[in-house]
Parts: C-alpha cells; sequence; structure tokens
C-alpha cells in the first residue's frame, strides 16, 4: 500500500520537472527577437520613375512549386498512374467508412 501512496508524489515531482524545462527552453528561445528582414537593404529599380528604391529584403522565401507538371510527371508512368487512379476506379462502395474519403463531406 505504501507504493501507491508514492507514485502520485511522483508524478508530481516528474509534471513540475518537466514544466520547469519547458520553461527554460522557452526563455532560451530567441526567434521572437529577430527580425523578419535581412540587415542589408537591396535596391530596386522602379520601371515607372527609373529611379533605385531601397527595398528590405526577407530571410524566408516562398517557392513555388507546380502542380500541374508534377502531376503530369506522375501520370506518365503506367505504374503510378494504376495508383493515382486506384482511388477513383476500384475502391469498394459498400457503406461502411473504411477512409475519409468514404465520408459524405
Amino acid at each position: 500500500m505504501e507504493s501507491v501512496h508514492l507514485v502520485e508524489p511522483v508524478q508530481q515531482l516528474i509534471r513540475l520537472i518537466l514544466i520547469m524545462l519547458t520553461i527554460s527552453l522557452l526563455e532560451k528561445m530567441t526567434w521572437k527577437e529577430k527580425s523578419r528582414w535581412m540587415n542589408k537593404n537591396t535596391e530596386d529599380v522602379n520601371e515607372d520613375e527609373g529611379e533605385a528604391q531601397l527595398r528590405k529584403k526577407s530571410i524566408k522565401i516562398l517557392r513555388y512549386f507546380p502542380l500541374i507538371p508534377r502531376l503530369q510527371r506522375l501520370f506518365m508512368s503506367s505504374k503510378t498512374t494504376e495508383y493515382m487512379r486506384w482511388h477513383h476506379d476500384q475502391r469498394t462502395d459498400n457503406g461502411l467508412l473504411r477512409h475519409p474519403a468514404d465520408s459524405l463531406a
């Protein structure tokens, strides 16, 4: 019976240690202090005015990966085409919910 009474304080101690570690890690994180712009400004020539203007350069760059060429490459192979069309061609529709795509929504 003594072991049962010891389990609860040990669990509380473990929770306290985890909370303290989380707080210390959050204090060490400096991502909130960093700027989202690079230190150097870049010159941007405005075509309408023809004058150089200083423009801030972002640290993060959003890159766009076109979907249509990627799908075309997937459907070029007969093996991957079978896998891509399986959900439409070979799925059983008996009213049972086996996959989220089987739902009405």
